[in-house]
């Protein structure tokens, strides 16, 4: 196909007239083959520098407006070209605007004239969407834009979910309902974190960050409809304790590296440590020590008198804390158990060995009453003899 010099030439002639001098050019060729196309070449000036040097090439459409093609030397060295459009309506009442750069280190402006980044984009009529990214089928799958509250957004604008990739793989996935998955892509909560198994670096971390780096105590808080606090958990990297707190900033629960559980303490010395009052309906302790070792032949039982020197001496039982020493450290609730049963198993060992006595006494004064009784039975019936002795004598007598 041929295209005549004449249509180069005033192609030429209206990008020569539009631009900011009115010097001309011409071009040699008298032809410009399609299928061996020679380059054109619209030579600019070296000074002035920068856009009032611009050589262009406009396309004119009468009233409805015109588009320009437009390049310019730098400053230094180095040249940037810009596309215009006017939506004017009139070419010769309103100047066209640059709608997209490329300057002259290879940074796109698309809304802007001074990119700073290989892709910068303004949105040019306030707030909205700045760019969208759609499939073949018209589905609108991504936006990007901003709003007038300040914000900026990413995301998908109408009824689709939305991902974020990295090695090819769905990340992070936002459902069209607002539900949130790491790990997978059909979160069942406003918040799914899921992993395949349990290695470094998986899961979630919070971290906090201070002025003076890492180190402050980072958590999270559970808020009431209207955004107040109402519950936090928190680490505190001070004391390398888990904490879970009230409103007021009280830590309620602690959990130290140790593995202690603190209720109402912040230093739990035990894997349990409750500051204030349990209630339960069973608790079991498991202590191996049970004192059945007091019905065995070699225990050596306590005297009552060993015993009850022990108490006016030390003022409280023989292998029983005093209350001093309960004060201070406590009790352990299978120990105090086993101890208590172990005084009770001695008492039992007291009462039979009490018991005992008292049937032998039993034994002694049934047998002595006994006794007695034959004893007054042999003086009844030697008073008995000598009565009818005394009889006879008086009878011998008479006679």
């Amino acid at each position: 196909m041929k295209i005549s010099v004449l249509g180069v030439l005033t192609l030429f002639f209206i990008s020569s007239v539009y631009a900011q001098d009115m010097s001309y050019n011409t071009i040699t060729t008298t032809s410009i083959d399609a299928n061996n196309p020679n380059s054109i070449r619209i030579i600019g000036q070296n000074n002035p520098v920068g856009p009032v040097s611009a050589r262009n090439i406009s396309f004119d459409f009468e009233s409805a407006g015109k588009a320009q093609i437009q390049a310019y030397r730098n400053s230094s060295m180095g040249t940037t070209l810009q596309f215009l459009t006017n939506d004017d309506g009139d070419p010769f009442m309103g100047a066209p605007t640059v709608r997209m750069q490329i300057s002259r280190n290879g940074n796109v402006g698309i809304g802007l004239t001074n990119p700073t980044a290989r892709l910068s984009v303004v949105h040019g009529e306030g707030y909205g969407k700045v760019a969208n990214f759609s499939s073949a089928l018209g589905d609108e799958h991504v936006g990007i834009g901003t709003e007038s509250n300040g914000f900026s957004w990413i995301g998908t604008t109408s009824n689709h979910n939305f991902q974020i990739y990295a090695n090819n793989e769905a990340k992070l996935s936002v459902l069209a309902n607002g539900s949130v998955g790491i790990g997978t892509i059909a979160p069942a909560h406003k918040l799914t974190v899921l992993m395949d198994a349990w290695t470094n670096g998986e899961g979630v971390a919070v971290q906090a960050v201070t002025s003076t780096g890492t180190g402050s105590q980072p958590g999270y808080a559970l808020l009431n409809s209207s955004g107040n606090k109402r519950m936090y958990s928190y680490l505190d990297v001070f004391t390398d304790t888990y904490n879970i707190g009230n409103a007021s900033g009280t830590s309620l629960m602690t959990l130290n590296q140790n593995g202690n559980v603190g209720i109402g303490t912040v230093t739990p010395g035990e894997k349990l440590s409750v500051n204030g009052n349990i209630r339960a309906k069973e608790i079991k302790v498991e202590n191996a020590n049970w004192p059945d070792y007091v019905f065995t032949k070699e225990y050596q039982l306590p005297t009552l008198q060993a015993t009850e020197n022990h108490i006016k001496e030390k003022g409280h039982l023989p292998g029983i804390p005093s209350a001093v020493e309960v004060k201070a450290n406590g009790i352990d609730l299978g120990e105090m158990n086993a101890k208590l049963l172990q005084k009770i198993e001695e008492l039992t060992l007291y009462m039979i060995e009490q018991n005992k006595r008292i049937q032998t006494q039993n034994e002694k004064l049934a047998l002595q009453e006994m006794l007695s009784i034959a004893s007054k039975k042999d003086s009844e019936l030697q008073q008995k003899q000598i009565d009818q002795l005394k009889q006879q004598l008086r009878e011998i007598n008479l006679k």
